[in-house]
């Protein structure tokens, strides 16, 4: 029983983590953003300041900018370092988050919207 503890304590301590994106999209959340951009005023220079630079800017069909920030953090499940499961499949466990931020044609804010969202990776027997 002991072993099986350590085994499962190791697994868990050697579970990789991996993120992609804006850093510092990570620490924020609906609250926090609402908080930073204030729709009317907040300027495009004081969101480049909040946030950094976006993942990508683009023009809506009535020609207001809009830019996207992503933040994806992934991590693999425990069950891949079971010995020989991954011969049946993968897990891995995360979340995304995208803010996008709609400036007006004087580049101030004139709404936001961010979204967080569960992600993963399934494959194999693991796989719904």
């Amino acid at each position: 029983m002991k072993r099986l503890v350590m085994i499962a304590a190791v697994a868990i301590l050697m579970t990789g983590c991996a993120s992609v994106g804006n850093d510092r999209l990570a620490g924020e959340s609906q609250q926090t953003i609402s908080q930073k951009l204030e729709v009317g005023k907040t300027t495009k220079a004081d969101v480049i300041q909040i946030l950094g630079n976006p993942t990508s800017k683009m023009l809506d069909a009535k020609g207001d900018e809009q830019w996207m920030y992503v933040h994806s953090r992934a991590s693999s499940d425990a069950v891949n370092y079971i010995p020989f499961m991954g011969l049946f499949g993968t897990s891995t466990s995360g979340t995304t988050k995208q803010l996008t931020v709609i400036f007006d044609k004087s580049g101030v804010v004139s709404n936001y919207l961010m979204n967080e969202n569960d992600s993963g990776i399934k494959t194999g027997v693991f796989s719904d």
